[in-house]
Order: structure tokens, then C-alpha cells, then sequence
């Protein structure tokens, strides 16, 4: 069996024995339209059919990059049970995933280990570069909220969100290697939130948290619950790299290129020298944008700060 999916607008295709891959991709994916039009990369996915009960260690599989070649394999042992294991070469776009059909069934499982990374990498070599980072738009122009984990980015871009503006993603940015373009492509789908979030967000309380297969706990909300805008793409007009600090009220300072490109470098972290290349450069092209740190530690005043990067915001 055979299907086309389009993360991020991109094609990617499947093919696997078993339906259970089809349904896990859908969960993540199924609403993403195609806005590219390229060759699709493609992953192979074969399903064996044992039936005796498989137990994953809720840390993420070892993943191993050599060259071009990226490779997953899951522990073997006694209380394992059959190997779960994947191999891609991200320059030419293709990847091989065995599973045991106990763990295909789990679209949670299938979703954070497999699908997901590898897309998301075997996409990057022809299309993008990435970051963690949260992005939102206001006047048809994106502020791309860069930092820390604990810098807070999906939620002040949800705040922001809440302040009408509109929401490109929560935790994942792409930049477009296409020469000439400042576009960005986001995840506005779904937004997850640390449980924590339910202090900063009363309607947050009314879904519950999830434990992920990465072992923490979660709160994971389709944005069309949240009466929120979203957009799949919008062009960035400012990089923002988010300092909160308690008590330290709300200012924006500008920052360097080569301080901004040191900070998504370390994003840069898969594929062989060519497509290592290829990210460097779209992300040096894109820190020639307006680099801007804000240091806050209030959400309502953050987002005001914000605001007055957008020429002609109200």
C-alpha cells in the first residue's frame, strides 16, 4: 500500500504493509494540503507480523548520523522483545523502518520515534532549514521567537495568538533554502504545552496532559479548539531570540548576525558536509534580517514589545 502526505506542504510518501503507519501518519499530518509541488522523499515502512507484546524504554531510540546516513535502532534484550530499527540517507530522500506489528499499532510510538524525525530530516536536505523555535504573524509578517527551553517561546506565541495574531507553530520553525525568500513554514495544526501552562491559560484546564513517549507529561491542543488565526507559511521579517528573566520588566535590544547565526547553528547537527552546507547558508541568509533580543518577563507585556516591531500594528 501506497499514500502521499504533505508536513509542512512537502510530499512525503509511504509505503508499508500495514495500516496502522497510514493511520499514525494522518494524525500528525492529514491536514497539511500540498503547496510544493516537488518529488515526494519516501519512506518504506515493513511491519512484521509477531504478536508477542514489545517494551520500549520511554527514552528516545539511539539515532546515529554518519555522512549522509541516518540511522534509529531501538534496545534488544529479554524484555524487548523483536528490534525496531530504521536506516535514510538524507541526501538522496529515502529511508527503510522495520517495526513489530505490536508497536506499529501505537500511532503515539510510530509518530515521536519514526515518522516524525526522519520526514522532518529527509525533508530539510531539499527544502529547509530548521530551529526550535515558535513563530506567529501579524500584517502578513512573521516574528520567529528563537530561545531556550525554559525562554518560554510557545507560550508567548500563543499569548500572542490569544492577542490576534496569527499562530505558525509552537515549537518548530522552517526556513525555505529557496534563494531570495524569507518564508516561513510552521506546525499551526496542534500546540503543546507544559502542564504548567494551565496557570498562564485558564481554558488550558479543560484538556487533560498526556505522558509522551519521551517519558514527560503534556498538554497537546488542536489550535481549531483555541479560536485562534493560523497560517501554514508567512514571511519573517524579524529573528527574536527570547531571554525571560524574573522581575525584569520588558526591553528589546538588537543583535548581532554573527551572534544570531552562532545561536541556530547548533541546529545544524545531521547529513553529510553537503547538506550541512546547505543549512548553514540559508540560516547566515536569514540572520540578515532584523535580529532582536527581548528580554521580559511578563507575557501581556512581551507581546505589546512585539507588537511595535511590526510596522503599522495596532
Amino acid at each position: 500500500m501506497l499514500s502521499v502526505f504533505h508536513p509542512m506542504g512537502f510530499p512525503v510518501e509511504i509505503e508499508s504493509n500495514s495500516l496502522d503507519i497510514f493511520r499514525a501518519a494522518q494524525v500528525i499530518w492529514g491536514k497539511y494540503p500540498d503547496l510544493a509541488g516537488t518529488e515526494p522523499v519516501r519512506l518504506r515502512f515493513h511491519v512484521s507480523e509477531a504478536k508477542e507484546e514489545v517494551s520500549v524504554p520511554p527514552e528516545p531510540s539511539d539515532v546515529a548520523f554518519d555522512g549522509d546516513w541516518m540511522t534509529i535502532g531501538c534496545l534488544r534484550g529479554e524484555h524487548h522483545g523483536p528490534n525496531a530499527y530504521a536506516k535514510a540517507n538524507l541526501a538522496e530522500g529515502w529511508a527503510e523502518i522495520t517495526l513489530p506489528a505490536t508497536r506499529a499499532a501505537q500511532a503515539d510510538y510510530v509518530n515521536y520515534h519514526f515518522l516524525e524525525p526522519i520526514a522532518h530530516l529527509l525533508l530539510a536536505a531539499p527544502h529547509y532549514a530548521f530551529a526550535h523555535a515558535s513563530s506567529i504573524a501579524l500584517n502578513g509578517q512573521a516574528l520567529v521567537l528563537c530561545g531556550e527551553a525554559e525562554a518560554g517561546k510557545t507560550c508567548l506565541a500563543y499569548a500572542c495568538a490569544r492577542a490576534g495574531w496569527t499562530f505558525l507553530s509552537g515549537d518548530a520553525t522552517h526556513f525555505f533554502h529557496k534563494s531570495g525568500e524569507f518564508a516561513v513554514a510552521g506546525r499551526p495544526f496542534s500546540v503543546r504545552f507544559r502542564e504548567s501552562a494551565r496557570d498562564l491559560f485558564p481554558e488550558l484546564r479543560a484538556w487533560p496532559s498526556e505522558l509522551r513517549p519521551n517519558g514527560k507529561r503534556a498538554i497537546e491542543v488542536a489550535t481549531a479548539k483555541l479560536n485562534i488565526l493560523t497560517a501554514l507559511r508567512a514571511r519573517a521579517s524579524h529573528l527574536v531570540f527570547l531571554e525571560r528573566k524574573a522581575g525584569a520588566g520588558v526591553r528589546t535590544e538588537p543583535m548581532s548576525a554573527d551572534e544570531a547565526f552562532e545561536r541556530l547553528n547548533i541546529h545544524v547537527f545531521f547529513g553529510g558536509e553537503g547538506v550541512r552546507s546547505a543549512q548553514r547558508a540559508t540560516l547566515h541568509r536569514y540572520t540578515t534580517l532584523p535580529c532582536v533580543r527581548l528580554i521580559y518577563s511578563g507575557l501581556q507585556e512581551a507581546e505589546v514589545a512585539l507588537r511595535a516591531l511590526i510596522p503599522d500594528a495596532i
